[in-house]
């Protein structure tokens, strides 16, 4: 839940001349940065990792000087996603279960209070014929 997706528009241009690139294509560099894309903050999912007690290293690359870039392992998160995935079923499942459960007693319950209100309406209209008749 930590993790937040967010979208941007990469400065592809700029991006090409930290690193140093000479024969960039400008204008498909410029193009690119005209598409909306969605991704993750590197430097959120460090902190997260850290957070949790996990070792990053194979999500996140750091820089390891100020020629370097932070960059993401997407392909690194589909796993840990998946296991999620499949701990949220296994919970929803385990909550449908005792919902069906809870809704099986709830109707037995109201099977039993209309067979009473029903009793109760009978005795109360003998009752009432009784007074009736006693008039």
């Amino acid at each position: 839940m930590a993790l937040k997706p967010v979208t941007f528009n990469f400065e592809y241009q700029k991006f090409s001349s930290f690193l140093g690139e000479k024969n960039a294509d400008a204008e498909l560099l410029k193009q690119k940065e005209s598409k909306t894309e969605i991704g993750f903050v590197a430097q959120d999912i460090e902190a997260t990792c850290k957070k949790l007690g996990i070792t990053a290293s194979n999500i996140v690359h750091t820089p390891d000087n100020d020629k370097d870039n932070y960059s993401i392992a997407y392909q690194e998160l589909v796993v840990p996603l998946v296991k999620g995935m499949q701990e949220q079923q296994e919970l929803i499942k385990a909550m449908q279960k005792e919902l069906d459960a809870k809704n099986i007693a709830l109707d037995s319950i109201l099977k039993t209070n209309r067979s009473e209100i029903d009793r109760i309406k009978a005795e109360l209209a003998e009752i009432k014929a009784m007074l009736k008749s006693n008039k």
